[in-house]
Protein backbone atom coordinates (compact mmCIF):
# COMPACT_ATOMS: atom_id res chain seq x y z
CA UNK A 1 0.00 0.00 0.00
CA UNK A 2 1.50 3.33 -0.94
CA UNK A 3 0.80 6.79 1.29
CA UNK A 4 -1.32 7.81 -1.94
CA UNK A 5 -3.36 4.87 -1.01
CA UNK A 6 -3.45 5.60 2.03
CA UNK A 7 -4.31 8.86 2.41
CA UNK A 8 -7.16 8.45 -0.17
CA UNK A 9 -8.74 5.82 1.52
CA UNK A 10 -8.85 8.34 4.99
CA UNK A 11 -9.75 11.24 2.88
CA UNK A 12 -6.80 13.13 4.60
CA UNK A 13 -4.66 15.56 2.61
CA UNK A 14 -0.66 14.74 2.73
CA UNK A 15 0.28 18.26 3.90
CA UNK A 16 -2.27 18.41 6.72
CA UNK A 17 -1.54 14.77 7.41
CA UNK A 18 1.84 15.80 7.84
CA UNK A 19 1.34 19.05 10.29
CA UNK A 20 -1.14 16.77 11.85
CA UNK A 21 1.40 14.06 12.67
CA UNK A 22 4.08 16.93 13.85
CA UNK A 23 1.70 19.34 15.94
CA UNK A 24 -0.34 16.21 17.96
CA UNK A 25 3.35 14.83 19.29
CA UNK A 26 3.56 17.96 21.30
CA UNK A 27 -0.24 19.58 21.48
CA UNK A 28 -3.72 18.49 22.44
CA UNK A 29 -6.26 19.15 20.10
CA UNK A 30 -7.60 22.55 20.67
CA UNK A 31 -3.44 23.83 20.43
CA UNK A 32 -2.94 21.42 16.93
CA UNK A 33 -6.22 23.27 15.38
CA UNK A 34 -4.89 26.22 16.19
CA UNK A 35 -1.46 25.69 14.98
CA UNK A 36 -2.60 24.16 11.98
CA UNK A 37 -4.98 27.06 11.49
CA UNK A 38 -7.82 24.42 10.87
CA UNK A 39 -11.17 23.50 12.50
CA UNK A 40 -11.57 21.40 15.93
CA UNK A 41 -13.76 19.34 13.51
CA UNK A 42 -10.68 18.62 11.39
CA UNK A 43 -8.24 17.58 13.68
CA UNK A 44 -11.25 15.58 15.53
CA UNK A 45 -11.54 13.89 11.65
CA UNK A 46 -7.70 13.01 11.56
CA UNK A 47 -7.42 11.73 14.82
CA UNK A 48 -10.41 9.26 14.00
CA UNK A 49 -8.84 8.17 10.75
CA UNK A 50 -5.56 7.40 12.50
CA UNK A 51 -7.32 5.85 14.68
CA UNK A 52 -9.06 3.26 12.26
CA UNK A 53 -5.85 2.94 10.51
CA UNK A 54 -3.82 -0.19 10.97
CA UNK A 55 -0.27 -0.39 12.54
CA UNK A 56 1.15 -0.50 9.04
CA UNK A 57 -1.21 2.18 8.18
CA UNK A 58 0.52 4.72 10.39
CA UNK A 59 3.72 3.97 10.23
CA UNK A 60 3.57 4.78 6.56
CA UNK A 61 1.92 7.95 6.81
CA UNK A 62 4.62 8.50 10.34
CA UNK A 63 8.09 7.39 8.63
CA UNK A 64 7.75 9.02 5.11
CA UNK A 65 6.98 12.51 6.13
CA UNK A 66 10.13 14.95 5.04
CA UNK A 67 11.51 16.34 8.14
CA UNK A 68 12.12 19.89 6.06
CA UNK A 69 8.52 20.36 5.87
CA UNK A 70 7.38 19.45 9.57
CA UNK A 71 7.05 22.29 11.74
CA UNK A 72 10.26 22.65 13.29
CA UNK A 73 9.04 24.28 16.53
CA UNK A 74 11.32 23.76 19.31
CA UNK A 75 9.86 20.55 21.41
CA UNK A 76 8.99 21.68 24.83
CA UNK A 77 9.58 18.29 26.30
CA UNK A 78 12.31 16.65 25.35
CA UNK A 79 11.32 13.30 25.80
CA UNK A 80 9.46 13.80 23.19
CA UNK A 81 11.07 12.86 19.55
CA UNK A 82 10.71 12.10 16.16
CA UNK A 83 10.71 7.93 14.64
CA UNK A 84 14.28 8.22 12.42
CA UNK A 85 13.77 7.49 8.80
CA UNK A 86 14.57 6.07 5.96
CA UNK A 87 17.52 8.19 4.83
CA UNK A 88 18.50 9.52 8.19
CA UNK A 89 22.30 8.60 8.95
CA UNK A 90 23.16 6.90 12.62
CA UNK A 91 25.83 6.28 15.02
CA UNK A 92 25.18 2.19 16.72
CA UNK A 93 24.59 2.50 20.42
CA UNK A 94 25.20 -0.79 21.78
CA UNK A 95 25.85 -2.37 25.31
CA UNK A 96 29.74 -2.63 24.12
CA UNK A 97 31.11 -4.54 27.18
CA UNK A 98 27.94 -7.28 27.22
CA UNK A 99 26.02 -7.79 24.48
CA UNK A 100 26.74 -10.77 21.87
CA UNK A 101 26.23 -7.61 18.99
CA UNK A 102 29.15 -5.64 20.82
CA UNK A 103 30.97 -5.48 17.96
CA UNK A 104 28.75 -3.47 16.19
CA UNK A 105 29.02 -0.78 18.65
CA UNK A 106 30.24 2.83 17.58
CA UNK A 107 30.03 1.80 13.84
CA UNK A 108 28.12 4.44 11.52
CA UNK A 109 25.58 3.60 8.86
CA UNK A 110 22.22 4.53 6.85
CA UNK A 111 18.69 3.53 8.14
CA UNK A 112 17.11 1.69 4.96
CA UNK A 113 14.20 0.24 6.48
CA UNK A 114 11.74 1.10 9.08
CA UNK A 115 8.79 -1.63 10.11
CA UNK A 116 6.71 -1.76 12.68
CA UNK A 117 5.78 -4.10 15.88
CA UNK A 118 3.62 -4.14 19.07
CA UNK A 119 6.53 -4.08 21.54
CA UNK A 120 4.77 -0.81 23.30
CA UNK A 121 2.31 -3.38 24.50
CA UNK A 122 4.71 -4.98 26.69
CA UNK A 123 7.42 -2.03 27.20
CA UNK A 124 5.26 0.83 27.39
CA UNK A 125 7.45 3.17 25.57
CA UNK A 126 5.61 4.00 21.98
CA UNK A 127 9.36 4.46 20.25
CA UNK A 128 9.62 0.60 21.24
CA UNK A 129 7.37 -0.06 18.24
CA UNK A 130 9.86 1.09 15.61
CA UNK A 131 12.30 -1.38 14.09
CA UNK A 132 15.17 0.00 12.27
CA UNK A 133 17.53 -2.15 9.65
CA UNK A 134 20.74 0.18 8.52
CA UNK A 135 23.32 -0.59 6.42
CA UNK A 136 27.40 -0.23 8.08
CA UNK A 137 29.19 2.16 6.00
CA UNK A 138 31.20 -0.71 5.38
CA UNK A 139 28.32 -1.68 3.04
CA UNK A 140 27.57 -4.94 5.64
CA UNK A 141 23.65 -5.10 6.61
CA UNK A 142 24.00 -6.77 10.09
CA UNK A 143 21.40 -9.07 10.67
CA UNK A 144 19.65 -7.67 13.44
CA UNK A 145 16.99 -5.49 13.84
CA UNK A 146 17.58 -1.96 15.76
CA UNK A 147 15.46 0.15 18.29
CA UNK A 148 15.53 3.66 18.79
CA UNK A 149 17.73 3.18 21.99
CA UNK A 150 20.09 1.23 19.84
CA UNK A 151 20.80 4.30 17.63
CA UNK A 152 22.20 8.08 17.78
CA UNK A 153 21.29 10.34 14.66
CA UNK A 154 24.39 12.29 13.53
CA UNK A 155 24.43 14.68 11.18
CA UNK A 156 25.64 13.79 7.09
Amino acid sequence: MSIKQVLEKYGLSREIAARYIDAITRSNQTQTAEELDVSRDTVNRYKNAFQEMNAQERLLLISTQPRKNSLTKPQSDPSIAQAYQKGDRVKLILDKELGPDKHLHGKTGEIIDVSFDDAASVTGDSEDNFIYTVKLDNGEIPDLHFRRHDLKRIDS
